[in-house]
């Protein structure tokens, strides 16, 4: 299962996208995954959010894939060949806040949301922001 995120087509090719069959409300069989797809390769508004549950399935996988020229291996080029294999993968939609934490700006943002968020932190951090010069 593959955590999803309803996006802006303009912020998509950032992420990896999905082509889907709808079965239920915000559950999906996901077809294919094109991660950082092209403007004209987007076929849904479904981003991953790199949040997934793992059969025993995906280890074997894991196991038996390529590492990139960086030495990562691509859990999106992994349930790719999974679902190449004729494996069903879903997606789930999930609701709420998505914090990304890809790059110091997001980290911060998510930092702060989190923090403004905290009862313990809110109210000094909020008066501490509204003074800041």
């Amino acid at each position: 299962m593959i955590a999803l995120k309803t996006l802006p087509r303009e912020v998509i090719p950032a992420y990896g996208s999905v082509v889907v069959e709808k079965i239920a409300n915000r559950l999906y069989k996901i077809k294919k995954i094109i991660e950082k797809p092209s403007p004209d390769e987007i076929q849904s508004d479904l981003a991953i959010v790199g949040k997934s549950i793992l059969t025993p399935e995906v280890f074997e996988y894991l196991k038996k894939a390529t590492p990139s020229k960086k030495g990562e291996v691509i859990l999106a080029e992994v349930f790719d060949t999974m679902l190449n294999d004729g494996m069903a993968i879903y997606g789930y939609e999930v609701k709420g806040e998505w914090l990304e934490c890809g790059d110091k700006l997001k980290w911060l943002k998510s930092f702060l949301y989190m923090a403004l968020k905290d009862p313990l932190y809110s109210k000094d951090l909020k008066e501490y922001i509204k003074n800041i010069k």
